[in-house]
């Protein structure tokens, strides 16, 4: 199994979702757009917690995994529209497997995992929206050995992408649903991409703290891998709260349910995993904006 570089793959899955929504009536049609204001900066904290149980050596062992990611993005005026580079300021990361723990802080970035986490810590993704929100280019880093963890160029590409993929593209109205697909960043650990689909739904515009927020729910299914690695989701669910006056996502929360295993028919080694159940939450706020 390749479970060390799946679950440094899945760290990434899910972290961002940054549509914004135009300010409309409680029945109103709302234009889902990104909206990166040149001269501004949008910091973000992301906190991840993500357990497993795992076969190994006729035992069960646990894997519990907690990260907070502090990243930000700074938005500037380009001749095709903005330009958003994003960094990340600071990575906690504590995993507990089988009573074994490690622990990184980029702040101190010592330790076994500092030779993987630290070089992704250093790079900066470089994105070019045009004025309708679209995509016009991605510039994504090499980072030193990520190919191995699941983590090449094209990788995080995709990643990097998804946010504006999401968006339906046109008006709509509360109660619409629109469908986006996308694939799981894994870089090379199955030969073909794993396809995750979901349904968004733009429920209305919700009151919080004094704020007129869109209110968009998310179902998800995940289902694909190779002769070697199947992944399927038991589900994905979510939802994400935006400010239509500052055009971006205030809250955004997200649980995932999926198994990660060999493929029916398969035979497994004795005292070896078949299939891993893994659980995910995630919540993503928009922390200031500068």
């Amino acid at each position: 199994m390749k479970t060390a570089r799946i679950l440094s793959s899945l760290f990434f899955f899910g972290l961002a979702f940054p549509i914004s929504a135009q300010e409309a009536g409680q029945d109103q049609a709302v234009s889902l757009k990104l909206n990166y204001v040149p001269g501004n900066s949008y910091v973000t904290e992301t906190v991840m917690t993500q357990e497993m149980t795992m076969a190994m050596g006729g035992q069960e062992i646990e894997s519990n995994v907690s990260m907070t990611m502090v990243k930000t993005a700074t938005a500037s005026a380009v001749d095709e529209g903005v330009k958003v580079s994003e960094s990340t300021d600071r990575m906690i990361m504590k995993v507990d497997t089988g009573g074994m723990q490690l622990d990184f802080d980029s702040e101190n970035p010592e330790g076994p995992m500092a030779g993987v986490l630290a070089p992704m810590l250093e790079s900066k993704t470089h994105i070019v929206y045009d004025a309708d929100g679209g995509i016009v280019s991605v510039e994504v880093p090499e980072i030193p050995g990520g190919a191995a963890m699941g983590m090449d160029q094209e990788s995080l590409e995709i990643a990097a992408k998804e946010m504006a993929e999401m968006m339906p593209g046109k008006p709509v109205k509360p109660g619409e649903k629109w469908i986006s697909k996308s694939q799981l960043p894994l870089g090379q650990l199955t030969e073909e991409p794993v396809a995750i689909k979901y349904e968004m739904v733009f429920v209305g515009m919700k009151e919080i703290d004094g704020r007129q927020l869109a209110q968009i729910s998310i179902d998800g299914s995940i289902q694909g891998g190779d002769e070697n690695l199947k992944l399927t989701s038991k589900s994905i669910s979510g939802e994400m709260y935006f400010d239509s006056a500052v055009g971006q996502v205030r809250t955004m929360t997200m649980d995932v349910d999926m198994e990660i295993g060999l493929p029916e028919g398969v035979p497994v080694q004795e005292g070896g995993a078949g299939v891993i159940p893994m659980k995910s939450h995630i919540e993503t706020t928009l922390k200031e904006i500068k």
